[in-house]
């Protein structure tokens, strides 16, 4: 009797010993899959403005090259491709941004330039969406507060140390 109970004391501790080190094998596992995933360290403030600077100065020669059309009413669906073009360059580029991490001393005043690119977006999406339903007039209204959001966006991330911080292109005073 006495032998069986330390049989099977002796098999739960081992049980348990097993249990421990797969528990820590899935915690290395996660470390390594989180580091390979992009989890690494923070950048400091200056690689952080040097890398996101990069990433706006591509997007600024991307969006320089679309060909803008007026939004006044005539030539509807081509205004709005052009609508299209610059989201999806500004969407891209955005994804860009989102990826290093910048220092946590910084981490506000990113997320607030990067929110405010966001809105530009959607205020460029809805400009399109009006386009295409035949409603200029709001598209126009949807661009001029693209244009607005558009600054305060180029301001946040001047005062944060990007000076060639992404441009998009207003939409209200097109040729």
């Amino acid at each position: 009797m006495k032998h069986a109970r330390m049989k099977h004391a002796r098999m739960k501790r081992a049980r348990m010993k097993r249990a421990r080190m797969e528990g820590v094998g899935v915690l290395v596992a996660c470390a390594l899959l989180a580091s390979a995933c992009g989890g690494g360290g923070r950048l400091d403030h200056h690689e952080y403005t040097r890398e996101v600077g990069g990433v706006c100065r591509r997007a600024n020669i991307e969006l320089s090259r679309v060909e803008l059309r007026r939004i006044d009413g005539r030539d509807t669906a081509d205004a709005a491709d052009a609508v299209d073009h610059l989201v999806r360059i500004g969407r891209d580029a955005l994804d860009e941004l989102r990826s290093p991490k910048p220092p946590k001393a910084d981490v506000a005043k990113v997320d607030e330039w990067l929110a405010a690119l966001e809105q530009v977006l959607d205020e460029g999406d809805y400009a399109s969406s009006r386009l295409r339903s035949d409603h200029p007039l709001a598209a126009f209204q949807a661009a001029a507060r693209a244009s607005t959001l558009a600054k305060r966006a180029h301001e946040l991330a001047r005062t944060f140390g990007v000076p060639d911080a992404c441009r998009v292109p207003s939409l209200v005073h097109l040729r």
